[in-house]
């Protein structure tokens, strides 16, 4: 019996040995290839993210309040999280490290989702998350924030599964006041409570945290604190990568209002569709993500990298790999097409929205998982 245990727990090592050596080596080879590409064409849009992330920090560690002596559209909780990256020398390297340093441990912490006791099927997923071009590039390449919010925003999927429903709530309304994308999961702990009581608690929690987080910010900046979330939310107008930006840049259209905000009809559907299938809280998680994805009108590419992390744990043969990185090469190509040619931009996204729905269809007839009691 020891010897089994002594053999799970030196499998469990090299599995953490493994994912920390892959990520290590594909994300720093990627920082060091960057740094040999002279006149980068993001150099200019990465030095803008990190004047933004400077002005930020400077302005907390200075004493200022965000929103009334620095223009912040993000929630802030992350301008609190980018303090270290500062500290330790503020330049576009050090975010790079830092965010890589987060991809990491997104992935160590899906290693550690409670679905197998062999640590195989999260190893996998594991290992197909940090490997996936967008995670890296996320990361390292543009140089985004998004690694830093991802591992807040896998924390109440992993609550989810260990059935504590009040840890879920209260972890996605830590993770609003991060960068709003957590809150997406606060439905699904209403419909998982198996009491009112259950659910009156995590709605306390989920309320309080948020208002803890943003309350203070109100009152020190009344006339800076909505209009720049507001703009941030992204109902005001189509941005980015999303389907109705791409199809405004192919058509030259005009969005209306209405659509805009219609869109968000898809996010409550699957709300209705996940309640009604009854599906266990992964493959929920997933659809809502999917659905969020889908609707959200200032979307960036690199917001897939929060659906690979939840997604990774349904790709099980060759068909499932295929259609995972085909829907990464769909949503980088409509990204990088948007704007020279928006008609082969579109077809991609289309593409994308198609393989997103066919992976939803997969979601809904898998078998629920074996759910981990809270301890």
């Amino acid at each position: 019996m020891q010897k089994e245990k002594d053999v799970e727990v030196n499998c469990r090592k090299r599995h953490i040995f493994w994912i920390i050596i892959i990520g290590l080596i594909l994300h720093l080879s990627l920082i060091f290839f960057d740094h040999m590409y002279p006149n980068h064409p993001l150099e200019a849009e990465r030095a803008q993210d990190v004047d933004v992330y400077t002005e930020r920090s400077r302005t907390i560690l200075e004493g200022g309040v965000l929103y009334r002596d620095v223009y912040t559209e993000v929630p802030p909780g992350i301008c609190y999280l980018l303090l270290p990256a500062y500290l330790l020398g503020n330049s576009l390297t050090v975010y790079m490290l830092y965010f890589t340093l987060f991809n990491i441990l997104s992935a160590l912490f899906l290693y550690h989702f409670p679905l197998s006791k062999n640590k195989i099927l999260e190893f996998r997923a594991a290992i197909l998350f940090i490997t996936n071009p967008i995670t890296l590039l996320a990361a390292t390449i543009k140089c985004t924030d998004e690694p830093v919010c991802v591992l807040f925003f896998l924390i109440p999927i992993y609550f989810l599964l260990k059935t504590n429903i009040n840890l879920a709530a209260l972890s996605s309304g830590l993770g609003v006041i991060i960068k709003w994308i957590p809150g997406i999961f606060f439905p699904i702990c209403l419909y998982k409570a198996k009491k009112n009581r259950e659910r009156i608690q995590a709605s306390l929690l989920f309320i309080i945290v948020i208002i803890v987080g943003f309350l203070p910010f109100y009152f020190l900046a009344p006339d800076d604190f909505w209009g720049p979330l507001d703009r941030y939310v992204g109902t005001q107008k189509t941005e980015g990568d999303s389907l109705l930006n791409i199809l405004s840049l192919a058509f030259s259209l005009s969005i209306p209002p209405l659509i805009r905000k219609s869109v968000f009809l898809i996010l409550i559907a699957a709300y209705i569709y996940t309640y009604k299938k009854n599906l266990n809280p992964l493959a929920t998680s997933t659809i809502i993500t999917i659905a969020f994805l889908a609707s959200f009108t200032k979307l960036q590419y690199e917001y897939f990298i929060y659906l690979f992390g939840p997604l990774s744990f349904f790709i099980h043969n060759h068909r499932d790999k295929s259609m995972f990185y085909a829907v990464t090469f769909t949503i980088y190509a409509a990204h990088e097409l948007k704007y020279s040619y928006a008609y082969f931009a579109l077809i991609f996204s289309i593409l994308t929205i198609l393989l997103l729905i066919s992976f939803t269809l997969k979601l809904s007839f898998t078998q629920p998982l074996k759910e981990t009691k809270s301890q």
